[in-house]
């Protein structure tokens, strides 16, 4: 919660660290969706006003924290300078390799069952509908993993021939690894997706760089936040 505190010291808001806490009017800005956050972010959006996220960044997490404004990801592609990626791709040992074509299954990745409630969304509903769909589009073998699968993401990425999820920031991992991505909701990786995955053996092979040029301006070290760049980036 220490970004919360930085934003907090740089806007001179109140700080409210209880869980459920009641919204009192005007702008607000939440942590995530978790101690009464969905109920929060909902009121301000029915008092017409806006409505801040943090999370864990999109990449080099644990040091970077995304800020958003009135969504949850980021979703549109930004004209940015290369910069800051280059920073962060070699502060945190990043990289984004080469495409992978050669992968035999398809990797279904599940968020966290209160993500799909927020949305509106059963996700014992949505998991049988979109297996339905990709059996329906293929004869690759169809993994599903969960949110809290053991194991690193890049392991189970290694015979991937493609992702494909709703919001998680997985799609954005894949891209780095070189294994193409499917969203079915917004997400941050959706300048380089596809959506309909009834094209799963059709993938698509974009340019990745620009996008993360774009999301590089999109997540902030707390000392940055505590001194305005995100507040000042998402209201340029």
């Amino acid at each position: 919660m220490h970004v919360v505190k930085a934003m907090a010291a740089y806007l001179k808001w109140p700080l409210h660290e209880e869980s459920n806490p009641e919204y009192k009017g005007g702008d607000s800005i939440v942590w995530g969706l978790i101690r009464g956050s969905p109920a929060v972010l909902e009121a301000t959006k029915a008092a017409g006003c806006n409505y801040y996220q943090l999370d864990n960044g999109y990449f080099g997490r644990n040091a970077y924290y995304r800020f958003t404004k009135n969504a949850f990801q980021q979703t549109e592609l930004k004209d940015r300078k290369p910069d800051r990626w280059e920073h962060i791709k070699k502060q945190h040992n990043l990289e984004l390799k080469q495409w992978k074509k050669d992968g035999n299954k398809v990797l279904f990745c599940l968020s966290t069952e209160h993500l799909y409630k927020f949305l509106g969304m059963d996700i014992g509903l949505y998991r049988l509908k979109t297996l339905k769909k990709l059996k329906a589009a293929t004869t690759r073998e169809v993994v599903v993993r969960e949110k809290d699968a053991v194991g690193p993401i890049e392991d189970a990425l290694k015979d991937a021939w493609c992702v494909v999820t709703h919001t998680s920031a997985v799609a954005l991992d894949a891209l780095r690894f070189g294994v193409p991505v499917f969203t079915t909701g917004l997400n941050a990786a959706d300048p380089c997706a596809l959506k309909d995955v009834t094209y799963i053996d059709s993938p698509i092979y974009p340019e990745r760089e620009p996008l993360f040029w774009s999301l590089s301006y999109s997540q902030w070290l707390p000392e940055e936040l505590q001194l305005g760049r995100g507040w000042e980036e998402v209201n340029a």
